[in-house]
């Protein structure tokens, strides 16, 4: 010892020290901590590999199962019938964003948006949601209202049914029909306020079908309104028309 330099000494307890400090401050690894997300690769990416983690894992609970892997173009509740599920799934394997249940989310969605809309008389948030055919219908019976000094109050309180009941393709085009059963207050009232039909009191029990359409070779993705069927309302029974010629189920 007393051959070493006394430097070297010294350089050896600074190091010793420094050593000591570090790895109290960092810790030590064990192989159990989190691995981190690498910031060089998309989201998907990072939840993809998480994934396969899990799968691989050694513990039985925390495996996937295909089995509860949920199919849409199967389910009973969003189609009853076998063959629009079938027709469902050819849509699909020429649309590959196309989701039934998504898409009858959104067309609940657009039930209630529309109908409101109509009865508002607002044309400009109709026109992207209609089709040509529809949008010139619709705008056609809100000018007559105009000129009548009518206006309709509408509000829809709940959908108590909505299933997918028809789908075909047509060479660029997909159509889906969609059954409705909702609840609905309507009144139609003149430009003084009286009422001339409908009672603000009672809700309307409503059984429509609705056409949806879209280009599926197009960017847009946005599903039209093609065609409505008016079913039953309450007591009443008003025959159907079509606003296109897209054909029927």
């Amino acid at each position: 010892m007393s051959d070493i330099p006394a430097d070297i000494v010294i350089y050896a307890l600074v190091a010793a020290g420094l050593i000591f400090w570090l790895r109290s401050i960092l810790g030590t690894r064990h192989g159990d901590e989190p691995q981190r997300p690498n910031p060089f690769v998309t989201n998907d990416e990072n939840e993809t590999s998480a994934n396969a983690q899990l799968m691989l894992s050694d513990h039985p609970e925390q495996r996937m199962n295909e089995s509860d892997l949920y199919d849409p173009f199967s389910d009973e509740k969003l189609a009853p019938d076998a063959g629009v599920r079938e027709n469902l799934r050819e849509i699909g394997k020429k649309d590959r964003s196309f989701n039934p249940q998504q898409f009858l989310k959104n067309a609940e969605e657009a039930y209630v948006m529309i109908v409101e809309a109509f009865a508002d008389g607002d044309k400009d948030f109709l026109a992207p949601l209609l089709s040509e055919s529809v949008y010139a219908s619709f705008a056609q019976e809100i000018d007559n209202r105009a000129q009548k000094g009518e206006f309709i109050q509408t509000e829809i309180h709940a959908i108590r049914k909505a299933e997918i009941s028809g789908a075909k393709l047509e060479d660029r085009m997909a159509y889906v029909f969609v059954s409705f059963e909702a609840e609905e207050t309507c009144t139609v009232k003149d430009a003084d306020g009286n009422l001339l039909a409908g009672n603000p009191n009672r809700a309307t029990e409503m059984n429509d079908i609705w056409v949806f359409g879209r280009d599926i070779k197009s960017r847009d993705p946005v599903w039209r309104l093609y065609e409505t069927h008016e079913g039953s309302r309450g007591e009443d029974t008003t025959d159907g028309s079509s606003s296109s010629d897209s054909g029927d189920e």
